[in-house]
């Protein structure tokens, strides 16, 4: 009992201490309160954003393979694709869609580093300092659930939080079904760049067969009828033009030698429309005239008839040439130029006539050869057209199944939404630790100052002091109605305290607003 009452009795002391000192306690704490409170409000607000990601297993190895093989896994996996979401990669990706690198702020402070950096270019710069500050202070990824990713982002607006979370999620699912994929585009790709080199190979061989076909048909509907003996009329011909040929150059050469040069000149230059006209229509007739033979024989009424033809059309060039001259060497001269022309022509019409009939003779078999050599290269064209045809179309499928797979196992659980207001700075958490640390630093004042105050407060402390004892104490007399100034300065402290530990409170337990 008497434990206890000393014990009480302490408590008292403590208690009367406390109430003769209280306003050491209340300024500090109201102090920190107010001063707590206030700088909140000059901190600059963060807002924060995120977004979850669900990675579905895939099943690739079994439960007793992931035990003892390093990094197959699962949460080795999660693991792997949260530093993935935090490299440099991604981020910088996340740089550019949001255009972060654009804050002229940003340049300033680059370019200051760039003069103690001179080999490393401002763009660079800029960009490290963002990456350094993302991941320190804007980015943080963590795995919940053991195949679940949050994706969290904070930045000085709302808007720019949503985004960022928004955005690195998305690139995260992006990049990450792109690499799914990876394997099977590749194939896919391979695949359709061989069809289209093969669809126009096997368009250019069947152009080729089919160019050879129409030709080997129009040999075989051009039927020569060449016997013996128009072969040997032909040649008989070619003969008998190459004799008239020589006579008529040795007649040109004598007439020229008896032409002065003005004379010359004309021979060469006398020509008019009506002249060319007949020159050609000559040599439509001199090239009907091989087929014919090849059929026919010289008295035969079409070859005859063809060659009236022509001698009607040099008989007609003779008198045009007559017409365009007065002088009679120099038509004649004019003229055997044009029987010239003419013989040349017809030689060498008979000729080439003698020489593809020789030609047909032995092409036959090359014919057979070079029409096997592009049916096969039509059918291996064909042949390797269909195989990749039907593997594009499989790896087509391939991608369709491995795309719902990866949309499958990346999934946007919960989708980044705009904050409606700022986790920092935290008002609650700083007006706590402001009145825990307001406390704390009342109750050391309190100490402090009844440690330094040497005056009696107790009549055993006089009675232990002078060693005689304590007739009597006057009590502090407070007048009713009439507080002193001091005392009233006082209520209005206590006031004070009461309504910041009301308003304290209520931003406390009460406001919503942090």
């Amino acid at each position: 009992m008497q434990s206890e009452q000393a014990i009480r009795i302490d408590l008292r002391e403590y208690w009367q201490i406390f109430l003769r000192r209280k306003h050491l306690f209340f300024l500090p704490l109201v102090g920190i309160l107010v001063v707590v409170l206030l700088g909140s409000y000059k901190i600059s607000p963060i807002y924060e954003s995120f977004t979850t990601i669900m990675v579905g297993e895939r099943r690739i190895v079994s439960r007793q393979v992931e035990r003892v093989v390093p990094g197959a896994g699962n949460m080795d996996r999660m693991d792997t694709l949260r530093r993935q979401v935090m490299s440099g990669e991604y981020l910088e990706e996340l740089i550019k869609r949001l255009n972060l690198d654009q804050n002229p702020k940003l340049w300033e402070k680059a370019v200051e580093l760039k003069a103690k950096h001179p080999d490393l270019k401002t763009d660079k710069i800029v960009t490290r300092i963002l990456l350094e500050s993302l991941k320190e202070k804007a980015i943080t990824v963590q795995t919940t659930g053991g195949n679940v990713l949050r994706i969290t982002a904070r930045w000085n607006t709302p808007e720019g939080a949503y985004l960022m979370a928004q955005t690195l999620g998305d690139i995260f699912i992006q990049e990450t079904q792109k690499e799914e994929l990876g394997g099977v585009r590749e194939a896919l790709s391979f695949s359709k760049e061989q069809l289209e080199i093969y669809q126009a190979k096997l368009k250019e061989s069947e152009d080729k067969l089919r160019r050879f076909r129409e030709k080997m048909l129009k040999d075989q509907i051009q039927d020569y009828s060449v016997t013996s003996a128009n072969l040997a009329q032909i040649n008989s011909m070619i003969s008998s033009t190459e004799i008239e040929l020589k006579e008529a150059e040795d007649h040109l050469n004598s007439l020229k030698s008896k032409l002065d040069q003005k004379e010359l000149f004309s021979i060469s230059h006398l020509s008019s429309p009506e002249l060319l006209k007949l020159e050609d229509e000559l040599k439509r007739a001199i090239d009907q005239l091989p087929g014919l033979l090849g059929k026919y024989s010289w008295i035969d009424a079409r070859v005859i008839k063809l060659n009236q033809l022509i001698g009607d059309i040099r008989e007609r060039i003779r008198k045009q040439i007559g017409k365009e001259s007065s002088s009679l060497h120099l038509i004649e001269a004019k003229t055997t130029q044009q029987d010239i022309k003419f013989l040349k022509r017809k030689k060498e019409n008979l000729m080439n006539f003698v020489g593809e009939y020789t030609k047909s003779l032995t092409k036959g078999p090359a014919q057979e050869l070079t029409l096997s050599r592009l049916q096969n290269e039509v059918d291996s064209n064909r042949r390797l057209y269909n195989m990749f045809l039907e593997q594009s179309q499989g790896s087509q499928i391939e991608e369709s199944l491995k795309r719902a797979e990866a949309e499958y196992r990346f999934k946007m659980l919960e989708p980044a939404t705009k904050p409606l207001r700022p986790v920092k700075p935290n008002r609650k958490k700083l007006l706590f630790l402001g009145f825990i640390l307001g406390s704390a630093a009342g109750f050391g004042l309190v100490f402090f100052s009844e440690y330094m105050d040497h005056s009696f407060t107790k009549v055993e402390e006089v009675e232990a002091l002078l060693g005689i004892p304590v007739l009597g104490t006057i009590p502090w007399m407070r007048i009713p109605h009439r507080l002193k100034p001091k005392e009233k300065l006082i209520g209005l402290k206590v006031f004070t305290i009461l309504v910041l530990l009301s308003i304290f409170f209520y931003l406390t337990f009460f406001s919503g607003t942090e």
